[in-house]
């Protein structure tokens, strides 16, 4: 597996822990690795966007710095991605080696949204993007 980084120049800053951010990028990273038992390219994506009243997304107006992990990998069926966020929820058993516990992504998942941002799955086979949408400093109003 190889992988790629693709970062707009000035991204706006964000208020986050770093430990704890850096742990959901390790889970995302690992997942995606996973996904592609036969190898493939992990895409990871900086940029900022200013979401208004029309985004679908449910977060305030502001600024907002999402980052996206991109795979090659099997996908998830259309069936789990609503479950995906649950504990223990895993398809990593299916037919080989237990691999997971399913924490992973319930741990980025509850991470994110105490950082006030969004985390979202797409995915069909051969490509998976995991999005997580974080303010940026200036859009956090903490009064």
């Amino acid at each position: 597996t190889t992988w790629t980084m693709e970062a707009e120049e000035d991204i706006s800053p964000v208020d986050v822990d770093t430990g704890q951010f850096s742990q959901v990028l390790q889970n995302l990273v690992i997942n995606s690795d996973q996904a592609m038992p036969d190898g493939g390219v992990i895409t990871i994506r900086v940029a900022e966007c200013t979401l208004g009243a029309e985004s679908a997304l449910p977060l305030p107006r502001g600024n907002y710095v999402k980052i996206a992990i991109q795979d090659q990998g099997i996908g998830i069926a259309r069936e789990f991605l609503s479950r995906v966020f649950d504990p223990y929820f895993t398809t990593k058993n299916f037919g080989q080696e237990a691999k997971g516990f399913g924490l992973g992504l319930t741990i980025a998942h509850k991470i994110v949204l105490l950082h006030r941002g969004v985390i979202n799955i797409q995915s069909k086979p051969g490509e998976t993007i995991v999005a997580v949408d974080l303010p940026t400093a200036s859009t956090v109003d903490l009064s």
